[in-house]
């Protein structure tokens, strides 16, 4: 890394020691104006889909709080509050129940749910798309973890790294993902550019560099027509001998 890495990790380190000495807020209170979890305890919906870092606060974290450090990434197995419990669930396979009943409040049960939820995923390797920040010459950028390889955008496409579940196209080493069966190619989402009949390219050839600057388009080239079949020629008559 070059030696900018090293400046945004030595301030983060002068950062740490000064906020020392700032005591935390009681967790309840904290969470008391968070929207995200009143929009979840309203609704019925699993949370599988959820980036981590976003149940610690609704405000995303700087960049370069972050380098180097995984982050965000979607859990596999899911939870859902039914009767008044998170259920904690894997495929059809039931991994923990937490009754909201076993806290003082609904905050306090999603927190710890979700930590449970965190863990086992963690454990069991069932997070997918998890991210992290990185910095070299050219700025800051995402790395994004898809199954044992990873990929590369610009931070400013967190947002598209996380609505999706992104995977590897082996035919093609594209990065897609499907919406109501369409299929969805990260590059020409990253550039707006959804036509056909532009050509997506890699300056460096590497297809796994998906950052803006390494990312080229152009027409593609015209399929050619296919020669019309001529018609068989007629057979000439045969003039029977005298």
């Amino acid at each position: 890394m070059s030696s900018l890495f090293m400046v945004f990790k030595f301030a983060k380190i002068l950062r740490s020691i000064s906020e020392s000495s700032i005591v935390a807020n009681d967790l309840a209170s904290g969470l008391a104006g968070n929207t995200l979890f009143s929009s979840l305890l309203a609704s019925n919906m699993p949370y599988s889909t959820i980036p981590h870092h976003q149940f610690q606060d609704d405000k995303s974290p700087e960049p370069d709080d972050l380098i180097g450090e995984w982050i965000g990434g979607k859990n596999l197995a899911t939870m859902k509050l039914q009767n008044k419990t998170y259920r904690l669930m894997y495929r059809s396979s039931l991994i923990a129940k937490v009754p909201i009943a076993d806290h003082e409040s609904n905050e306090k049960a999603l927190v710890h749910a979700n930590k449970l939820l965190n863990d086992y995923c963690k454990s069991k390797k069932l997070i997918n798309n998890e991210y992290r920040y990185m910095i070299d010459d050219k700025g800051s950028f995402l790395e994004v973890k898809v199954g044992k390889s990873s990929f590369f955008c610009d931070s400013e496409l967190k947002d598209l790294v996380e609505k999706y579940n992104w995977n590897t196209q082996k035919s093609k080493s594209a990065i897609i993902a499907k919406e109501k069966n369409k299929q969805i190619e990260f590059s020409r989402m990253a550039l707006g550019v959804l036509d056909k009949k532009i050509e997506i390219g890699f300056k460096d050839g590497n297809s796994m560099n998906l950052r803006k600057f390494n990312l080229t388009q152009k027409e593609a080239a015209a399929k050619p027509k296919k020669a019309k079949k001529s018609e068989p020629k007629p057979a000439k008559e045969k003039i029977p001998k005298s």
